[in-house]
């Protein structure tokens, strides 16, 4: 009520109030000044139990610290686009993921395209193009942005586009997340895939050269035990054929020492 008399002016307030059962309640009190001659000669107040509606705002409330932690949790940030007005919005997380200060970002296309890396500029500048011409509402795609600092990291972007009843673009929600630890997981998970590829293709080299080197002495074994063999069965062991069986020895002597170096 002193408020109320030193503002002149209708005063809104909110408390908490202890029922007979103990339980609480909201009680909203809207206080409003008579006044008369220049002087205020009364005050009018009435209240009402606003105990749902200060819930609900609690509800709100803590899912939006949720929210902010999930999205912190995950390195997410969220961006609107207000097409008409050319006015785009990134929260404070979007703001930390590009390494600026809350408030920082001047909601210009200009400045976020400032970010992106030359390499990937073309393609996102196209994609945005043929974008609009589509009509189309989901929006997906991943680049490389260089921070404030000037680290580089990859971020994908997921939002998805309204129109009017004229079919006008009006509105552009996403999330940006930063998956520069995914990128770079996949790309030793390829990486160790080659090298695994190269590592099976020598071994299968080693494999063809090892079977090769060893069917080469063992094929002149072969071929010197059969020809002694054949000698042996004609049954007549006269000296030149005895020579020759002579001969055959070292040569397969010489085969096995060959096998023999190799393993």
């Amino acid at each position: 009520s002193l408020s109320v008399v030193n503002n002149r002016k209708t005063l809104t307030s909110l408390f908490r109030f202890r029922r007979a059962d103990n339980s609480f309640i909201w009680l909203e009190t809207v206080s409003n000044p008579i006044i008369h001659a220049g002087k205020i000669v009364s005050i009018v107040s009435f209240s009402r139990d606003v105990t749902e509606r200060v819930k609900k705002e609690q509800l709100l409330k803590d899912g939006k610290k949720r929210l902010k932690m999930a999205l912190n949790t995950a390195k997410m940030g969220i961006w609107e686009w207000h097409i008409k007005e050319d006015s785009i919005i990134w929260d404070e997380n979007l703001e930390q993921l590009y390494g600026l200060d809350r408030g920082e970002y001047d909601g210009t296309l200009e400045m976020y395209e400032k970010f992106i890396h030359p390499e990937d500029k073309p393609v996102f500048q196209n994609k945005i193009v043929e974008f609009a011409k589509s009509g189309e509402k989901r929006w997906h795609i991943i680049n490389r942005i260089i921070k404030k600092d000037g680290e580089v990291a990859w971020l994908e972007g997921i939002g998805e586009m309204y129109y009017d009843k004229d079919g006008e673009s009006t509105y552009f929600f996403g999330i940006s997340s930063d998956i520069t630890q995914r990128i770079n997981i996949e790309r030793d998970i390829a990486s160790q895939n080659e090298a695994l590829r190269k590592t099976n293709q020598e071994l299968d080299n080693f494999v063809y050269r090892v079977s090769h080197d060893l069917r080469a002495p063992i094929s002149s074994s072969l071929g010197l035990i059969n020809l002694a063999q054949m000698e042996l069965e004609e049954k007549k062991f006269d000296k030149e054929k005895i020579e020759n069986i002579a001969c055959y020895l070292p040569l397969l002597l010489k085969s096995m020492h060959r096998m023999d170096d190799f393993i």
